[in-house]
């Protein structure tokens, strides 16, 4: 999965540019060869969204030092939303964290430029 950052007014939002496999390929799941969607979701008028060109994240907030945080973030995956923090750990290194209430109690993704 590829993400794309963007600006959402004065903050930071970000959506899935690239998947994968973005479309179906076991029947179990959708009939094979089509778009994924956004299935999981809890909210049944919003299931289905594609999942290629989703927004999964909005409203974060640069905090200095090579750190944002104060946004969310959605997993298509689960079809959860969670807090969000993210850190330049290197040039080419973002880490970001989805947690919920404590950012002890979440999961870490290391996103690669």
């Amino acid at each position: 999965m590829h993400l794309e950052f963007f600006g959402c007014g004065e903050k930071i939002c970000g959506k899935i540019v690239w998947l994968d496999e973005p479309k179906y390929v076991n029947e179990i799941d959708e009939p094979v060869g089509i778009a994924k969607f956004d299935r999981k979701n809890p909210d049944p008028t919003l299931m289905n969204r594609l999942i290629l060109g989703l927004q999964v994240m909005k409203g974060v907030t640069y905090l200095g030092k090579n750190k944002w945080g104060g946004g969310v973030c959605y997993d298509p995956q689960s079809g959860n939303t969670y807090k969000c923090k993210m850190k330049l750990v290197s040039p080419d290194r973002l880490e970001m964290r989805g947690y919920i209430g404590i950012s002890l109690f979440g999961r870490s993704y290391i996103l690669v430029r």
